[in-house]
Order: C-alpha cells, then sequence, then structure tokens
C-alpha cells in the first residue's frame, strides 16, 4: 500500500513499478481509480469496481450477480489460481478496498491512499510503503531531469529557490519544469519570483496545495487562448473515464484536428495526462484531481454563464448524436423503436468515424457521469433524452446497475421539474429493465404507469413502445390474450410510424403468441411479413428466423425447421450475440430431437444450457431444462424439477405448468 499527500507520485510509482513486473503476472493486470478523494463526487462503490473486474474477466453482464458480497465471491472464484496485478488508486477506506481483494497468493494487490489505511495493514497484512516530499537536493534533481543540467547549472541558487516554493511535491516542480522547458529564454529566476507572487492569491486549499496552485497558474498563464479556454471548459465536465479529443472539440466548438492539437498542448504544459489508446482506437487523457479542481476556478472567474452552458450543451449533444449513430450501425435505423427526446444533438465539424459501439464502452463511465450532471444541474430533458436514446445499449450490454443508477438520476430530476413525459419515460425505462432482469411482477407497474401517462399526454410512439414492453412482460406470464391485444395495437402504431423495424420486432412477437396457442398457419404467414421488411437484419432477423424454425417444427417440418435455424445461428454467431445464440441453440437442439437425433439434440441443448447460465437469461435456461428434461435420459426428473423451479421464480405461470405436466409425466 502505496501512501502520501496529493501529488506527491503515488500513481506514478505505482504504475511504474507494474510496468516493469508485469511479465510475472501473464494473466493480466486490473486497474480501478477509486476516486477516493474526489471533492464532486462519491467515492466508487466496490460493487461498481466488481463488474468491472468481473467483466473484464469474460464474466457477461446478464451472470453477474445483484450483491457486492455475491460479486466478491465470485471475483475469488474466478481469479483463483491465476496471476494477476490489480491496482486500485486513490482508496479512501479499507472498506473500500476489503472486498476487492482477491483471496489468491497467486494474485499482488497494489494500493494508492493519501493516508495509511490500517485497516488493510492490520487486518489484511498489507505492507505499507509511505511517499514523503522530496528533499531540496531531490527537487532540484528531479527539474534537472526534465530541463536539461547544462542550462540550469549556470542558476544553481535559483533552482534550489525554485524547489523549496514547490514544497517537495512532484507535481508541482513537474509542471515548474514544463513551463521552464517550454520558455527556452527565461530564467529559473523569473519563475521563482511569478510563483512567489502568485501564493498569496491562492487561499482556498492547504498549504501543500497553495504551492501546487501557484505552480499550476505559471503554465495556464502560458497556454495559447484555445487551450485555455479548453482547459478552463474539462474542468467544467466530470470525466472518471478519462476524455477523449472530441471533448475538448465540444467544448471549444473546434474541430477535432483542433482538439488533438490542444490535447498535446496541455500534456506539454503537464496539466493534463495521457492515458493510452481507449477500445475507440483514440488517444484519452486524464487530470489529476488538483488540476481539475485549478481548472474549474479559472472557469468560474473567467467564464460567462452563457458560454458555460453552450459548451456544456455540446459535449450532452455530442452523447446524444452518438447514440443516434451507435443505434443506426446497429439496427440500421437511428430512431425507430424506442423512446426519444428533442434535445439538439451535436457533431464536431469532422466526426471521427469511430466504431459507436466501441466509443459506447470506452465513454460508459463519463455518460453516467453526464446524466447524473445533467440531473443535478436542472436540465431534467437532457437527462432523459440520453437514458431513453442509449437504453439499448445498456440492453445489450447488460449494463443494468448503470442503467438503474441513470435511469433514477433522470427520474428525479424529472419528478423535481414536474415534468410528465419524463417521469413517464423514465418509468419505463425501470420496467424494461425489469423486464430483461426476469423480474415480470416488478416489471408491471412501472409500464402500466408509464402507459397511463403517454395515453393522457399523446405521442404515438411513446404508447406502442410502452405498450409493446407491457404486453411481452404478459405474455412471459402467461396472459397470452392480453399480451396479444397488447402487441397488436402496438404494432399497428409502429405501421403507422411507418417503423419498419419495430414493426418486424412486434409482428414476431405476436407469432410467438400464436405459436404458442398452436394457430400455426396464423403465425407463420406473420413472420413471413416481418422478414419482408427491410429493416429486419442482423439480430432482429436471427430472431424471426429462429421463431419460424419453430413453427416449421411444430408443423411436422423438422427438415426446413433445421435449415432455417442453422441460417439464425451463423447470425448471432456472426454479431456475437451470446443470448440469440442461447434461443437459437435450443431451437435447433428441439429440432434434432424431433428428427430423432437424440445425441445431437443433447449436445445442443446441453451447450444452450451453459451460454444460458453464464449470461444469465433465466427464461431460456428454464426452456432448455424442460427441453432437456423431455429427452429419454437418466436425468429428466432432476431437469425437468429445475425448470420448475426457474419459471416459478420468474413468475411466467404458463412455462410453470407447461413444465410441471411434464414433471408429472415423468414421474
Amino acid at each position: 500500500m502505496i501512501s502520501g499527500a496529493a501529488g506527491t507520485g503515488k500513481t506514478t510509482l505505482a504504475l511504474q513499478w507494474a510496468h516493469r513486473v508485469a511479465e510475472r503476472f501473464p494473466d493480466g493486470q486490473l486497474f480501478a481509480d477509486l476516486r477516493g478523494y474526489d471533492p464532486e463526487v462519491e467515492p466508487v462503490e466496490p460493487g461498481a469496481v466488481l463488474e468491472q473486474f468481473l467483466r473484464a474477466l469474460g464474466v457477461s453482464g446478464e451472470a453477474l450477480p445483484a450483491t457486492v458480497a455475491e460479486r466478491a465471491a465470485l471475483f475469488r472464484s474466478t481469479v483463483h489460481g491465476r496471476r494477476l496485478l490489480v491496482l486500485l488508486d486513490n482508496a479512501a477506506s479499507a472498506n473500500q478496498v476489503r472486498p476487492l481483494l482477491p483471496g489468491s497468493s497467486s494474485c499482488c494487490v497494489l494500493v494508492t491512499a493519501r493516508r495509511r489505511l490500517e485497516g488493510l495493514v492490520v487486518g489484511e497484512g498489507a505492507l505499507a510503503v509511505p511517499v514523503e516530499m522530496l528533499s531540496d537536493a531531490e527537487s532540484a534533481a528531479l527539474v534537472r531531469d526534465v530541463v536539461g543540467v547544462d542550462r540550469l547549472d549556470a542558476e544553481p541558487v535559483d533552482v534550489s529557490a525554485l524547489a523549496a516554493l514547490c514544497g517537495g511535491l512532484p507535481l508541482a516542480l513537474r509542471v515548474v519544469a514544463a513551463r521552464l522547458t517550454s520558455a527556452p529564454n527565461g530564467t529559473a529566476q523569473q519563475v521563482v519570483d511569478r510563483l512567489a507572487s502568485e501564493r498569496d492569491r491562492l487561499d482556498q486549499l492547504s498549504q501543500q496545495e497553495l504551492q501546487v496552485r501557484g505552480s499550476f497558474e505559471l503554465s495556464y498563464r502560458d497556454l495559447s487562448p484555445g487551450a485555455k479556454v479548453a482547459f478552463r471548459r474539462l474542468g467544467l465536465v466530470d470525466t472518471p473515464g478519462g476524455f477523449a479529443p472530441w471533448l475538448l472539440a465540444a467544448l471549444g466548438d473546434c474541430t477535432l484536428a483542433a482538439a488533438e492539437d490542444l490535447c498535446e498542448e496541455l500534456v506539454d504544459a503537464q496539466l493534463v495526462q495521457p492515458l493510452g489508446t481507449d477500445l475507440a482506437g483514440k488517444t484519452r487523457y486524464r487530470f489529476h484531481d488538483l488540476v481539475r479542481l485549478f481548472a474549474r476556478e479559472r472557469a468560474g472567474t473567467e467564464e460567462a454563464r452563457d458560454a458555460v452552458d453552450a459548451a456544456v450543451a455540446r459535449v450532452f449533444g455530442g452523447l446524444l448524436a452518438m447514440a443516434d449513430e451507435a443505434r443506426r450501425v446497429e439496427y440500421g435505423d437511428p430512431t425507430g423503436g424506442g423512446l426519444r427526446g428533442a434535445t439538439a444533438s451535436w457533431l464536431p465539424q469532422d466526426p471521427e468515424g469511430a466504431d459507436p459501439l466501441r466509443w459506447f464502452e470506452s465513454e460508459r463511465s463519463n455518460l453516467v457521469a453526464a446524466i447524473r450532471q445533467c440531473a443535478e444541474r436542472g436540465w431534467h430533458e437532457v437527462s432523459w433524452d440520453l437514458v431513453v436514446r442509449w437504453l439499448f445499449m445498456f440492453e445489450a450490454r447488460a449494463y443494468y446497475d448503470d442503467w438503474q443508477t441513470v435511469t433514477e438520476y433522470a427520474l428525479r430530476a424529472c419528478r423535481e421539474a414536474g415534468s410528465a413525459r419524463g417521469e413517464a419515460s423514465m418509468l419505463y425505462s425501470l420496467g424494461v429493465l425489469e423486464l430483461n432482469r426476469r423480474r415480470l411482477d416488478e416489471a408491471i407497474a412501472p409500464l402500466t404507469d408509464a402507459l397511463r401517462t403517454f395515453e393522457r399526454i399523446g405521442g404515438k410512439r411513446d404508447r406502442a413502445a410502452t405498450m409493446r414492453h407491457l404486453a411481452t412482460v404478459q405474455m412471459f406470464r402467461g396472459e397470452h390474450e392480453r399480451g396479444l391485444q397488447g402487441l397488436e395495437t402496438a404494432c399497428a402504431l409502429f405501421a403507422e410510424l411507418g417503423d419498419g423495424l419495430a414493426e418486424a420486432n412486434a409482428l414476431g412477437h405476436i407469432a410467438y403468441v400464436h405459436t404458442l396457442e398452436q394457430r400455426l398457419d396464423v403465425a407463420e404467414s406473420l413472420l413471413d411479413r416481418a422478414l419482408t421488411k427491410p429493416q429486419a437484419t442482423g439480430r432482429p432477423r436471427a430472431q424471426l428466423l429462429k421463431r419460424l424454425a419453430e413453427v416449421y417444427r411444430l408443423q411436422g417440418r423438422a427438415a426446413e425447421a433445421a435449415q432455417v435455424g442453422e441460417s439464425a445461428l451463423g447470425i448471432v454467431r456472426e454479431a456475437r450475440d451470446p443470448v440469440g445464440e442461447a434461443y437459437v441453440l435450443h431451437a435447433l437442439g428441439e429440432v434434432k430431437a424431433d428428427l430423432g437425433e437424440g445425441a445431437e439434440a443433447e449436445r445442443l441443448l446441453r451447450e444452450a444450457l451453459v451460454i444460458a447460465r453464464r449470461v444469465g437469461e433465466r427464461l431460456i435456461e428454464g426452456r432448455v431444462l424442460l427441453a432437456l428434461g423431455r429427452l429419454d435420459t437418466a436425468e429428466s426428473v432432476e431437469l425437468l424439477t429445475a425448470a420448475v423451479a426457474v419459471f416459478d421464480e420468474m413468475s411466467a405461470a404458463a412455462w410453470r405448468e407447461t413444465a410441471s405436466k411434464a414433471l408429472a409425466e415423468r414421474r
């Protein structure tokens, strides 16, 4: 455990050591900034860090347990026997760190904190490594290393004075050295004089941090006008995931090329640090906490409120624009199927063209922070619009914790503002979240309340989307006729709106209800109609083909069912869609059983069961258990008993009844 005051170089020391010993940990490294001393936000919850770590280790979002204790246990079992290095930066307390310990002697944990965490030293046997301020001689040596010995040897007294003014703090020394490097015609004495004269103006932090802020002022003063604007405004946006150049483009309303140049200027001034390349292939940067505070102070002093609001609005507009682009890439339609607000989007003059799905993964923590900031600012319209436009990605990647967090932020803001549509939209979001979690009883109330509001205030798309999801809940609960009525109404509304993708999705659900009720010709006709929609491509098409395979099987057309099922399997595997793969494997397994290929049927079904359990998709887990139990195996009773339990837990009454009948027959 490395402890020391802010700016003493704890993180730098930890990262350098981690790099040097990387070969000792062939299974990789895990890093988390715990934000223990961020004055703007609470320290990161252990559950959120465990989610990050488990996902990095290959655990899908659907398979993540709900509680911190369960996640900690899964983390320990997942890393058992692996050789991993875990770096926990900026910890607030031993209690924050304790659930993140892997509990395996093959792993190494490195913690940085501003104070010595006695709970880790005494209770966990941590080795304490305090980082002290540099001596005058060490401070002078650091400045010499950065600026160059030849230049400074002529001014030994000045360098000593400079080191004394920085109080031996490495962060301050590096900033001042960068100032000397960027102004080669200046002297160390000039820097000393300016630093000394500015200290008395920076009176809001501790004595140690006064010196740091004075050194920041030196670097800030010599920035170009554009870099000053970008730097000040960066302090206004919370970026727990670091930031990429597009953020500066939004804050300064400039091109990406110009923003990239500004990033490099800020790096040269030691005011931001490069973090490396993100998933979207873009360079990311970060602030030190003290630098961000200084930037925010400068914005409060030098920026007009209107300019600040416009700059921050462009950032949020950029997040909205990328949501539309991600939906276009994923489904071919940036607007179809879901709710959306009317907030203005923003894109830089030369958009970077990054894969928006990878972009989402890189910016996810910043998106959550942005929605929180919107809600706290009272920008309720922007907050709920961000939630509903990105909802499809929270759903596709199973980021359920983030989904619930951002929805609750926006819901509070909408209720405080008295926004009926915003509140209903966030109730819709909560209902869809519970549907995805397969907590069917909990999904009914928010979806019902949202639908009532949308029916009162109008809006076909809002009503149709909410009605479709409420009907889906009813269908899963076994209320087939109620579900069918809602789906047909939603489908008609989508047709009126010209939303082919949402219409095809609704047709597929309607066909599914008819399949359950053994109206197979009707189901086949509806699926054929849905498949003619040009928007029905990719994963939506695979779902329709899977349902068509089920219809063919029940019609006794097993060979055709197998052919269609294989087509669907190719699509979901190419799309890396594990949930879709589990559903298609289940359908193919049942087809193989009908064809008399029992061994192949069992192989496919057991593969589907493994995937379903890995991703936490309870409905298909229950259906696969039911299908396996119907095979003539020694485990049939055990498998059918498990299927009954799964359906009972989900409140899926119709499926529970089916499984119970099959179990009774086996017994």
